[in-house]
């Protein structure tokens, strides 16, 4: 086989491509890796950018998960509520109408099945907020992974 091409870290002023049979530098003895070329690894500039944009994503997506909370907890009150304010009403013997039907003095058992379901639509509101707020969990997780890897690229190019 021929000589492969290696690179020499050394604090030699040339950092000279060595042609070599073994994997140690002749100027300073510390062990040398293959040699890249300058086309193979994303420039520095370019990745620390990339790194910058994803911090401030990061930045407002903390803002918006923020707000995103604050929606899903005024949801689940807002669904609390109603409910309550039907079973009282239920127990009262309010009479309610629901899905064209009459309710008035249901049993004691069913007051509560009967309150959820007439509160379906707040129920449906919590569940949408609560998948928004997941899903912005979801998407900082994914831009966090992002983060990560083109930090190990910056720092395995400042290594080299």
């Amino acid at each position: 086989m021929g000589k492969e091409m290696k690179w020499c870290k050394c604090e030699k002023p040339c950092r000279e491509i060595l042609e070599v049979d073994r994997n140690i530098c002749r100027h300073c003895n510390k062990p040398i890796k293959p040699y890249k070329k300058k086309g193979d690894l994303m420039e520095l500039t370019k990745v620390s950018a990339l790194i910058e944009g994803k911090i401030k994503l990061l930045e407002a997506g903390r803002k918006e998960l923020q707000s995103r909370a604050e929606r899903k907890a005024e949801t689940i009150a807002a669904y609390e509520k109603r409910i309550g304010v039907i079973m009282v009403e239920l127990k009262n013997g309010v009479e309610m109408l629901w899905e064209g039907q009459t309710v008035k003095d249901p049993p004691a058992t069913l007051i509560e099945k009967i309150a959820r379901g007439m509160a379906w639509e707040e129920k449906l509101e919590m569940e949408k907020c609560d998948a928004l707020y997941r899903n912005a969990i979801a998407g900082l997780a994914c831009i966090q992974a992002e983060l990560n890897g083109f930090q190990s690229i910056n720092r395995f190019q400042s290594e080299t």
